[in-house]
């Protein structure tokens, strides 16, 4: 069984996804089989359906939120590699000159 670990104590799984617009009032009818018993732990099952933003998320800012921190993370390894790169300071022939 594939899980992803949870940051809170609810986990949830998506399943699938309805491509089309949903109207208010609208039934939604789901076939749940139980193949998964959670009684021996004390959970429980349940159906959530939400909207999502193309990203997955539930709110857009999230989203762009990690988008941010995620492309500030690549522009610094950037920075610091090519800092690294274009360093004049040659370790090993500091040590060769000083010994002999």
């Amino acid at each position: 069984m594939w899980m992803r670990t949870a940051a809170t104590s609810t986990v949830r799984k998506v399943y699938g996804r309805l491509d089309a617009d949903v109207l208010a009032g609208t039934t939604l009818v789901f076939s749940v089989v139980p193949l998964f018993p959670v009684a021996g732990f004390g959970g429980t099952k349940a159906i959530v359906v939400s909207t999502a933003n193309p990203l997955g998320f539930k709110s857009a800012a999230l989203g762009a939120a990690y988008v941010a921190v995620g492309s500030l993370a690549f522009a610094s390894a950037i920075g610091f590699a090519v800092k690294m790169g274009c360093s004049n300071v040659s370790h090993s022939s500091d040590e060769d000159e000083g010994s002999g």
